[in-house]
């Protein structure tokens, strides 16, 4: 249902440019007297990335600040900029990805590192993005941005041993490959996918955008199996590890892949043991990650790593909590009910149900769920959206990137119920991530 929008809004402009100013201004003078009181510096754009430098933007009450400046500042800017230009940047945004990729597969952060630049109209496009500095004419050097792709290696040695560029890296830069290859192409096809009367009410995993650029009939995973997608399965698992690796550490504690959250909770409640299910070529990276970290458990049974369908009965088993980190948004909702009533058939009365993943807010207020622990936030500042708009927009991004790739996508919390409801578990808590948080939040059901 579409609304004139004169009527919803009625909002007179300079006063909400007024407010928005405001909610900056009070957020900058937070983050400076949590920066005091910590001993601790901002994170300069000028200053190269590192975990640690990131400890004061990781302070509580500076990322609540931080998340309203993006919001603010994201509003600010739609209001005071020409409408037709806004427009326009959006529309013609794709040149970014592209900008992106070309750096990384130049190694331009890594000649920055020790010489000259290179590529000036990409850079420059990069520049005006903050990625990137133009010193001086034709000029550039790294920033804050750019060293997140820098591997800190040498391009000779790179160009020697390209498969092995992201090795003993954060892997970064394995991740805007990952999106600036592989996704980028799905999404210029999206529009085509949708409109088409054939496959556009479909939400058959062998049927996506994905599909349609790659010209495969092969669901995405299988075809990173193929021989000749080597080189994109491997990017794309050191592009995962190192994405879970930015996260802030143990996550999981504070509220599978090959096991890595399940290590972090082994780390911490060394009398649990873990089964860790997922498709046969990533239980293989799993048994050596397993091994090299936490070999005990390996050899204790502690851990068990087994190749599982997860549209096939779960193996018979006593199990207190069935934790899927990033697996429903994979999938349409027809097989996350399928796959949800299979582990409830395996469940008894006292398992729980552990869903980590995005769990997306509507751009407007929405219905109660007062009756969920945990689900209930408070609003953020008039006059910034209710979903905190492009604080949140890594979200929504990653919603399509599913649609594209899966068919799948990220759901509201209302929908996550929903698909609790339909395959016997019933939603009873939920903890959020931190406001810059990506697949952070959790959602906890029981049996019924």
């Amino acid at each position: 249902m579409f609304l004139q929008t004169d009527a919803v809004l009625g909002e007179d402009a300079i006063a909400e440019l007024k407010a928005l100013a405001d909610i900056i201004n009070k957020s900058i003078a937070t983050i400076e007297t949590s920066m005091k009181d910590s001993s601790l510096a901002y994170p300069s754009p000028a200053a190269s990335f590192s975990p640690q430098s990131e400890a004061g933007r990781n302070i509580p009450e500076v990322q609540t600040a931080g998340s309203n400046i993006v919001a603010a500042a994201s509003q600010l800017i739609s209001i005071v900029r020409p409408p037709p230009l806004t427009l326009i940047a959006y529309a013609l945004q794709f040149h970014v990805p592209t900008a992106l990729r070309i750096a990384i597969i130049t190694h331009t952060a890594e000649i920055l590192r020790d010489a000259g630049p290179q590529l000036a109209r990409v850079l420059r496009l990069l520049a005006t993005n903050h990625v990137f500095v133009e010193v001086a004419p034709d000029v550039f050097a790294s920033n804050r941005l750019s060293s997140m792709f820098d591997t800190g290696k040498s391009v000779e040695e790179i160009i020697a041993h390209p498969e092995k560029k992201y090795e003993g890296t954060i892997a970064f830069g394995a991740l805007l490959e990952h999106f600036t290859d592989d996704v980028f192409p799905t999404s210029a096809v999206l529009p085509n996918v949708i409109v088409d009367p054939k496959v556009g009410r479909l939400n058959d995993p062998t049927k996506t955008a994905f599909n349609q650029a790659f010209k495969t009939d092969l669901p995405f995973f299988e075809w990173f199996d193929l021989p000749e997608q080597t080189h994109r399965m491997a990017r794309f698992g050191i592009a995962m590890d190192g994405g879970a690796r930015l996260a802030a550490p143990d996550t999981i504690i504070q509220g599978g892949g090959v096991g890595s959250q399940c290590m972090s909770l082994a780390k911490h409640y060394p009398q649990l043991s873990f089964a860790v299910q997922d498709r046969a070529p990533v239980i293989q990276e799993g048994v050596e990650f397993w091994t090299k970290s936490l070999p005990n458990y390996i050899e204790s049974g502690k851990v068990l790593l087994e190749a599982q369908d997860f549209f096939t009965p779960q193996p018979v088993r006593k199990v207190s909590v069935f934790l899927l980190r990033m697996v429903l948004h994979d999938w349409s909702d027809e097989y996350c009910i399928k796959m949800l009533r299979l582990l409830r058939a395996a469940a008894d009365e006292s398992t729980k149900l552990l869903i980590v993943d995005n769990i997306v807010s509507y751009a407007c207020n929405e219905t109660s769920t007062n009756n969920i622990r945990g689900a209930e936030r408070p609003l953020p500042p008039t006059p910034l959206l209710p979903n905190l708009g492009h604080t949140s927009v890594i979200a929504y991004y990653t919603d399509l990137t599913m649609m594209t790739l899966l068919n799948g996508h990220e759901r509201t919390l209302l929908e996550v119920q929903g698909l609790m409801k339909e395959s016997g578990w019933k939603l009873v808590e939920v903890y959020y991530g931190d406001p810059f948080a990506v697949g952070q939040s959790k959602a906890i059901g029981v049996p019924v």
